[in-house]
């Protein structure tokens, strides 16, 4: 779901993949044929991309508002930027997931709208001396900060769903193309979901491109649904040089938090952290579905 405002053609490209995601297509490939997730990442040095951990709720005027400024971010940065909109604290009446208030917590949050981005401790940015949390006027710079950065390890990832079976399968690969300071890593496999159409106090006055006057509610984009290798993820050990591959399944549920789980509105964001706070890098998992 990516938007931006600052060029009018970038606005029209982003508005159109808004309005894509807040519609997404119900019927895609039926294609029976089977299909290998086996995938390699790339070996050569890269920068790191960036995870914005979005923490919010419907009850949160000021949210939308940094909704729309990762949407830009996102736009302005394709394939370099990822979100993750997690509902939890004291605005999040719905949406809520079983992994949010930790997250949170680690994040060390002081106000909404708020989030993280790879879980990185900027003395610049944090709301609190020691957290991850910052206001949302600081994605922009942080994540520029990250993504200016090698990282010494490159992450890929594909995802099959069965609709019949509603069976998600995800296979990760990670090159390390130098020694991480821990000698455990984590993968962290999420499941997001766009084009849920519900209240969000604020969404009219600072996000409308994604409200619907008509029946005044607003698509929220980029929502967790569930993380498929739990809070914390699944440990490796990080080996230089060397493929490491992995595969995780999780059978989707109908619904989750009352909100229908849509096969085709779903995304796959897959990340590797040194522990629960440092995120090395991130990307997501193209899906196929059958």
């Amino acid at each position: 779901m990516k938007k931006t405002f600052r060029l009018l053609g970038v606005a029209l490209v982003a508005t159109a993949m808004l309005f894509a995601g807040c519609n997404k297509n119900e019927e895609e490939d039926d294609d029976e044929e089977e299909i290998s997730l086996d995938i390699s990442a790339p070996t050569e040095v890269q920068n790191r991309n960036a995870l914005i951990e979005e923490f919010t709720g419907v009850n949160c005027g000021y949210c939308p508002d940094g909704h729309r400024m990762v949407n830009e971010l996102m736009a302005a940065n394709p394939g370099r930027v990822y979100a993750i909109n997690i509902h939890t604290g004291q605005y999040a009446i719905k949406y809520t997931t079983s992994f949010g208030s930790a997250l949170a917590n680690q994040s060390n949050i002081k106000g909404y709208p708020a989030g993280s981005v790879n879980r990185h401790v900027f003395s610049s940015y944090s709301q609190r001396s020691g957290g991850t949390a910052m206001s949302r006027d600081k994605f922009t710079a942080a994540a520029t900060e990250i993504m200016s950065q090698p990282a010494c390890a490159n992450i890929a990832a594909k995802a099959m769903i069965n609709k019949s079976t509603r069976e998600l399968t995800v296979g990760v690969a990670v090159y390390y193309t130098s020694a991480p300071t821990n000698t455990t890593n984590l993968i962290n496999v999420a499941v997001i979901e766009d084009s849920i159409w519900g209240q969000q106090s604020g969404g009219q006055t600072h996000n409308p491109t994604q409200y619907d006057a008509t029946t005044q509610k607003y698509c929220h984009t980029h929502m967790l649904r569930h993380l498929v290798t739990e809070q914390w993820g699944d440990a490796i050990t990080p080996v230089v040089g060397q493929q490491i591959k992995k595969e995780y399944k999780y059978t989707l549920p109908a619904t989750i938090s009352n909100e229908p789980v849509v096969p085709e509105h779903l995304d796959i964001i897959v990340f590797l952290t040194e522990d629960h706070q440092e995120v090395i890098n991130v990307c997501e998992a193209p899906i196929t579905l059958n």
